[in-house]
């Protein structure tokens, strides 16, 4: 057996089966834990997250922590990985990712509630990261899972941040407008040099830009494709709800949920589209002014709204709509996309998705530079060494713009699956201190006093050594 059939294997038959059931089962346990809040009292959480509080600076304000996590979670698959999981699994694979994204929303509110939780204040600057708390929780063993937590997120960065974007950027550009590749990846990798090596700061600054451009863009056109083919949109539900519950559609959405945010052509890998649990998101939470953990951790559920709820919703009704019109296209999901849209665009289509998946891809990239060179200070706080990965992070898009290995593919499915199940397992530990957070902070119907909290030895707020 080979290196990439050894990881295959080890996603499709261990990480395949049980990281879909850590999350949903995780994200059960946490939706009780909490008495459902966010399903039970939406209003007063809404409230409480948009209202500004004392000490939130406009530079990096709440809002601007969730568009940099929303400019790294927002990735093509969006819109290639809901054709993948359409494919796969039917109509009805798009009623278990509404329900696998309710799931996931409470967990990403519990991983950002914690990063806050245990972030540090340095130089003006509020860091933090899944590694901060995973130290702690795991006791011991806290100390080598940290930073195996770290490596992986590096690796993943470089491969799934990096190349995988790059990739499909150019493919994409090179199947419609007919690009070179190499000139596609040589443009990513000096626009990207140009904004990381400005540091967090401008990174949050392009994403905060970014973000709100391409996702009111795209849900604009597609808006106006599920409109003109409004006739047909009951019929497009009754088919959701009545194949969601076949064996072949249940099994398609779970995994859809899991379907990689990139294309692989001929086969697609088990991705998390919206990243809930794999413990990247909660790096730029932490950068957040907010005082209160719960508060950001709002911001988070949001997050996952908009990616899953939102987003990929409109990509699923468009291609449900033009489906039975749409000719057999190779080049994957993506290509199925942009026949789905040239359905009511016609050939100006093709010119319109490549936008949306270049402004996608390209804050998809500056976000994950930027949870790479977090995790480089995880372990070395030298400049130096950190311009050095930002310089191989920016040349590897060259790379993954002309060549795209499936062994990359396998290896970041098993890295994303690993890194899932080392977080959750943390997240779970810690379980009483997010109740007790967002007790605090008024989110639940009942209130712990904090000395009743500390009798039990775990203190409401902890440094990290």
């Amino acid at each position: 057996m080979n290196t990439e059939a050894l990881f295959d294997y080890i996603n499709t038959h261990i990480f395949g089966i049980t990281v879909p059931l850590l999350l949903i089962s995780a994200g059960i346990y946490f939706s009780f834990k909490l008495r459902c809040f966010h399903f039970l009292h939406p209003i007063n959480s809404l409230k409480k997250m948009l209202k500004k509080e004392e000490g939130e600076s406009s530079s990096e304000s709440p809002v601007h922590a969730l568009c940099m996590a929303l400019a790294g979670t927002l990735g093509v698959g969006n819109i290639s990985g809901i054709a993948l999981a359409i494919g796969f699994g039917g109509a009805g694979a798009i009623f278990w990712m509404w329900m696998s994204a309710f799931a996931a929303m409470i967990i990403r509110y519990a991983e950002i509630v914690l990063a806050l939780d245990f972030r540090t204040y340095k130089n003006g600057e509020y860091t933090g990261s899944a590694m901060n708390y995973i130290k702690k929780s795991y006791g011991r063993a806290g100390k080598i899972l940290a930073p195996v937590f770290a490596v992986l997120c590096i690796i993943c960065s470089l491969f799934l941040g990096g190349i995988i974007q790059a990739n499909v950027i150019s493919e994409c550009f090179f199947e419609i407008m007919g690009y070179p590749k190499i000139i596609s990846g040589t443009v990513l990798c000096i626009a990207t040099m140009l904004v990381v090596f400005g540091g967090a700061k401008k990174i949050s600054s392009l994403t905060v830009k970014i973000v709100p451009v391409m996702t009111i863009l795209y849900i604009f056109i597609s808006l106006f494709v599920i409109c003109s083919q409004a006739e047909h949109i009951p019929e497009v539900i009754t088919t959701i709800f009545k194949d969601a519950f076949s064996v072949k559609s249940a099994g398609g959405g779970v995994l859809g949920i899991l379907l990689s945010p990139a294309l692989r052509t001929g086969v697609s890998r088990g991705l998390i589209s919206n990243e809930a649990g794999c413990g990247t998101a909660p790096m730029a939470h932490a950068r957040s002014t907010a005082s209160a953990p719960s508060k950001q951790g709002l911001f988070g559920i949001f997050e996952v709204f908009v990616d899953t709820i939102l987003l990929c919703t409109l990509t699923a009704f468009v291609i449900l709509l033009s489906f039975e019109s749409i000719p057999t296209v190779s080049g994957g999901g993506i290509m199925l996309v942009i026949e789905a849209f040239a359905h009511t665009f016609g050939k100006n289509a093709g010119f319109l998705i490549s936008v949306s998946i270049f402004f996608f891809a390209f804050a998809t990239i500056v976000c994950w530079a930027f949870y790479g060179e977090n995790c480089i200070r995880y372990f070395v706080n030298d400049s130096k060494k950190v311009k050095v990965f930002l310089f191989i992070f920016s040349v590897s898009l060259i790379y993954g713009s002309i060549a795209m290995p499936s062994l990359i593919w396998s290896v970041t499915d098993f890295i994303i699956s690993a890194m899932t199940v080392i977080n959750i397992g943390a997240v779970i530990l810690m379980a009483d201190r997010v109740k007790t957070l967002s007790a605090k902070y008024g989110l639940l119907d009942f209130k712990i006093k904090e000395h009743e909290y500390a009798r039990k030895g775990v203190p409401l707020k902890n440094k990290v050594s």
